[in-house]
């Protein structure tokens, strides 16, 4: 699994994606990150089926792929800060130490850094209000989204709420039901009442609609893709801090490389080291 994925990172190159490849599919809302954490500390994914705005299939799992992405990005950069204040709280001066203080000070100002768990993993909140016929995903797009979930992202989920699932819902899931990982099922909640939702997110965080108490919408297209433009440049700038640490500790590679290429070819070389 983890050569497949690494593989699959050096040939999709999800991240690289960025928010102008994907505005005109998330731009009803129907898949985002939201500003707030659950109780865990976790990043919390939403998904909307009823927003669902296209039948462009390889569009829909792009933006399912940045939008994961954008929400391990979040998760990481918590470990990272916490790495480093251990590390700092220690007196811990090895090297090892160093490429995560210098990506927790210079991730320390993203927007959504308090949405990262410690165990670098992540919520998903699935919201069913509208589910229907017309905005189910096709049998092929689900099982698209199942294989990048579980085998792209398997150790990623922390939890999936799923909010007032109905029976249609319940159909195909009985369908998939064994394609999916035990491992994943267990992580897997119903919730039908406010205070099943609040088991797992303060409610003062999440919508009306969904059992909490904002009544403002999370998600508003001009400031959530400004903001996950801006995340991406932090994000960036985090990961050349990094690199530039982790480089002043071990020396400079025997031969100059591209940041792509350099990236590239150590996804292969640790690729062609784990068993197929």
């Amino acid at each position: 699994m983890l050569r497949a994925t690494l593989e699959w990172r050096v040939a999709y190159r999800p991240d690289s994606l960025a928010w102008s490849d994907v505005a005109s599919e998330a731009a009803t809302g129907k898949l985002f990150v939201s500003p707030h954490p659950d109780r865990e500390g976790r990043p919390v994914v939403v998904m909307r089926p009823r927003h669902e705005n296209t039948r462009d299939r390889e569009g829909q799992l792009r933006l399912l792929v940045y939008v994961l992405e954008a929400a391990s990005r979040r998760a990481d950069a918590a470990v990272a800060r916490e790495v480093a204040a251990a590390a700092k709280a220690a007196g811990t001066t090895a090297a090892s130490a160093a490429p995560a203080a210098a990506a927790a000070e210079a991730s320390a100002d993203v927007p959504a850094a308090p949405g990262g768990g410690p165990d670098g993993k992540l919520s998903i909140f699935i919201d069913f209000d509208g589910y229907s016929l017309f905005n189910a995903p096709p049998p092929r797009t689900a099982l698209a989204t199942l294989h990048i979930l579980q085998g792209h992202y398997p150790e990623r989920l922390g939890r999936s709420v799923l909010w007032r699932a109905p029976p249609l819902f319940s159909a195909s899931y009985r369908a998939l039901g064994p394609l999916i990982d035990p491992v994943t099922r267990a992580k897997l909640a119903f919730a039908a009442r406010a205070e099943e939702v609040a088991a797992f997110f303060d409610p003062a965080t999440v919508e009306a609609c969904c059992g909490g108490l904002l009544e403002a919408p999370l998600f508003e297209r001009g400031a959530y893709g400004a903001a996950m433009e801006r995340e991406a440049q932090q994000a960036a700038a985090a990961l050349a801090v990094a690199a530039a640490a982790a480089l002043a500790t071990s020396g400079p590679p025997p031969a100059p490389l591209s940041e792509s290429e350099a990236s590239a070819a150590s996804l292969v070389a640790l690729a062609a080291s784990v068993p197929a």
